[in-house]
């Protein structure tokens, strides 16, 4: 029993606690243990073409139209991604989302010919949107159609 030594006469810590603290200490230490729940889901996957190849350096994007807030990540050379607003895969708020693809286009100086389909470079055609609950981990793998040859 831990006990202080309060002018040479031993003190039971315990008794000095009132009852209550006992019964409120479990739910405390659940708390601190479980967190406190900050309302964000992950979400992760894996961005294809239609013929399975992995798209890498693409960035996902979602973004809610009521709260302005918003998760991206970057695929990678397997094409898998994980969203995040702050950092890759530290989850995003519970909500509605509609979502992008942008290719990698940092090569100004040898542009390369499109890998999938503009539409899915703007939320009204690219057809993609996804639902989050708190706490929910979410598996979005997306399928790009190709560039349409002319």
């Amino acid at each position: 029993m831990p006990t202080s030594h309060k002018n040479d006469k031993a003190v039971n810590l315990f008794d000095a606690l009132p009852m209550k603290s006992f019964t409120t200490l479990p739910w405390i230490a659940f708390i601190l243990i479980c967190g406190c729940g900050d309302g964000r889901a992950s979400v992760s996957g894996k961005v294809t073409l239609t013929d399975g190849t992995p798209v890498g350096g693409a960035r996902v994007t979602a973004r809610n139209d009521e709260t302005g807030a918003w998760a991206t990540g970057i695929t990678t050379a397997e094409g898998e991604y994980s969203l995040g607003t702050q950092k890759s895969g530290d989850g995003i708020p519970a909500g509605k989302y509609y979502v992008i693809v942008l290719e990698n286009s940092n090569n100004f100086d040898n542009p390369q010919p499109r890998i999938f389909h503009a539409k899915y470079e703007m939320a009204k055609t690219s057809g993609l949107s996804l639902e989050l609950e708190s706490g929910e981990r979410k598996v979005m793998d997306i399928e790009l159609e190709p560039p349409r040859r002319h």
